[in-house]
């Protein structure tokens, strides 16, 4: 089987074993960087914050936010607002503002919500971004 050489002059080649190890490994100070207790699978980073206030909330993961979106830019990382989700988990009962949304970097992020019944550190909420 002959292999063909592929030049890369940035990123990792997709699909390429070595891939999640160098990202894992390039973004390894990311967690120093946040506020917010944040984890990371591969590619994919989760900033989780909880407070019984949705306002409070929103500021919370906003500054989570921005403290990843500050760590990309100055190591050149793209984040996917595209792909960026807001899940809120609430008591049964507990309404949700139709209109609760953040904005993220100019791009509007509205909530998926999820009903928890035996997990209640009051409201507990997360955003889930892929870079």
């Amino acid at each position: 089987m002959k292999k063909s050489l592929i030049m890369v002059s940035r990123g990792f080649p997709q699909g390429s074993g070595l891939s999640p190890l160098l990202f894992n490994i390039f973004v390894r100070n990311l967690p120093r960087q946040c506020t917010s207790p944040i984890f990371q699978f591969a590619d994919d980073t989760t900033l989780v914050t909880e407070d019984p206030s949705l306002s409070v909330v929103a500021e919370k993961l906003t500054a989570a936010f921005d403290d990843v979106k500050q760590f990309c830019d100055a190591h050149d990382l793209k984040i996917n607002l595209e792909k960026t989700q807001l899940i809120l988990f609430k008591k049964p009962g507990t309404p949700i503002p139709d209109d609760f949304h953040l904005i993220l970097d100019n791009y509007t992020v509205t909530p998926q919500t999820k009903q928890s019944s035996c997990w209640d550190p009051g409201s507990a909420s997360h955003i889930w971004t892929t870079l």
